[in-house]
C-alpha cells in the first residue's frame, strides 16, 4: 500500500491525503478480468485501488495558502479548474 501525505501547517504533522492499493489478481480473478500478453499468453490481470483526490487534498490546499483574512490563495496550476485565483 501507498500513502500519500501533505503537510496542514494548523496540526505540525503529515496526514494521509489518498492511498493506493495493488490488489494484485486478487480483484479481476472473481471478475474474470484477462489479457493478453505479447507471447500471446492469457494472463489475470492486476487492479489497483486508489481513494484517489479526496476533500482532504482541498483542506491540505486550502491551509497552504491560506491569508491571515480566512481567504486561500489558489496555485496558479489550480486557477482554471477554480475559476479563480483566490478562495473567499
Amino acid at each position: 500500500m501507498i500513502d500519500i501525505e501533505a503537510w496542514f501547517p494548523a496540526q505540525q504533522k503529515y496526514r494521509e491525503v489518498c492511498s493506493s492499493s495493488n490488489c494484485t489478481d486478487y480483484q479481476t480473478r472473481n471478475l474474470g478480468i484477462k489479457w493478453v500478453n505479447e507471447d500471446g499468453e492469457v494472463a489475470l490481470a492486476h487492479s489497483l485501488n486508489c481513494t484517489g483526490v479526496t476533500n482532504r487534498t482541498l483542506f491540505a490546499i486550502i491551509e497552504q495558502f491560506q491569508n491571515q483574512d480566512g481567504s486561500a490563495n489558489v496555485p496558479e496550476v489550480l486557477q482554471e479548474k477554480f475559476g479563480s485565483g483566490i478562495l473567499e
